[in-house]
Order: C-alpha cells, then sequence, then structure tokens
C-alpha cells in the first residue's frame, strides 16, 4: 500500500527498495537521504509541499540507481518557490546517479552548485524526465552523459559547471 513517511528516511546501507507498485511520499520534506548504494525499482517516490529542496538527496559517495519501472517527483512547492526531484548534496564525493526511470514534477535533476569533487550522473536510454520547469540544472561538479532520453521542461539542460555528453536524446523546450 501506499504509505507516507513523518521524517525523512535515511538509507546508509546499500539496498534495493522495491516499492511494490506503490508510492512513498512525504509532504513538507525531502523522502530520502542517500549514503549507499541504492536501487529503487517498481514504484514512486513523492515529495509534496517543499519550499525548495529535493525529493531524494545522494550524500558522499552514495549511488543511486532508478529503474525503468520507477518515478521520482517532487509537486505543489508552496509560495512560488520550486523543488527537484534529484539532488546531490554538496558533501558529495564520487556520488553516482543513473536514470533509468521517469523523473516528473516542478524540476528535475541538479548537482549543487558548489560540488569540490566529480560526480557522475547518468540519463540512460528509455529514461523521461518531463517537469515544467528546468529538466537538468547543471550547477555543480559533475560529468554527465544523456542517452537516448525524452527530456522536456521549460528548460530541457542549463549547464554552469562540470561537463555534458549528449548522444540520441529528444530536448524539448
Amino acid at each position: 500500500q501506499n504509505a507516507e513517511v513523518e521524517d525523512p528516511v535515511r538509507l546508509e546501507k546499500s539496498v534495493t527498495l522495491d516499492l511494490g507498485g506503490f508510492t512513498l511520499s512525504h509532504s513538507g520534506d525531502q523522502v530520502l537521504e542517500l549514503f549507499a548504494n541504492v536501487t529503487i525499482q517498481n514504484g514512486t517516490v513523492s515529495m509534496t509541499d517543499r519550499a525548495s529542496g529535493s525529493a531524494i538527496w545522494l550524500n558522499g559517495d552514495a549511488k543511486l540507481t532508478l529503474a525503468a519501472d520507477a518515478v521520482v517527483s517532487a509537486t505543489d512547492s508552496p509560495n512560488g518557490n520550486t523543488s527537484f526531484a534529484i539532488g546531490l548534496r554538496p558533501n558529495c564525493a564520487g556520488a553516482e546517479l543513473v536514470v533509468k526511470g521517469k523523473v516528473t514534477g516542478e524540476n528535475g535533476i541538479s548537482p549543487n552548485g558548489t560540488l569540490k569533487t566529480v560526480n557522475t550522473i547518468s540519463i540512460e536510454d528509455g529514461a523521461v524526465i518531463d517537469v515544467k520547469g528546468t529538466a537538468l540544472y547543471l550547477a555543480g561538479n559533475a560529468t554527465t552523459t544523456v542517452g537516448a532520453a525524452v527530456i522536456t521542461g521549460d528548460t530541457g539542460i542549463e549547464i554552469r559547471a562540470g561537463s555534458l555528453e549528449v548522444n540520441g536524446a529528444t530536448i524539448t523546450a
């Protein structure tokens, strides 16, 4: 069944989070803080009513794989603010994000602009990022590769730091 957490969930050990077709949500704060190798599959992670932030934050050298049957969304931010579905915190050092599934909501993915070490973001063939705002806001130090994915937002990709390689993606802004 769908579950709403009262506080953000810290995942400090490697795990596959199989949501069983249901939604894990939190209103007013992030849903997951990742510090380990985590795969999310078969369901949705959803954050609502947060003034800014991300539904899922990567920390340190965490690795997140969003499987093809998984969705992450951030919606309904109050007071004209917007949030991201997935973010890399300033403490990331060698973190890795692999997106095979779908990212929706207000904004998609962003590495923090103060990142000092290189992190890796891979948007795989078949992935979908469909947001109202910026799909990929590459503010921080990351090597980003986009395969044959579908990326849609008011801004498809904005890069301010790091490197970007796009191979066959459909980007609509």
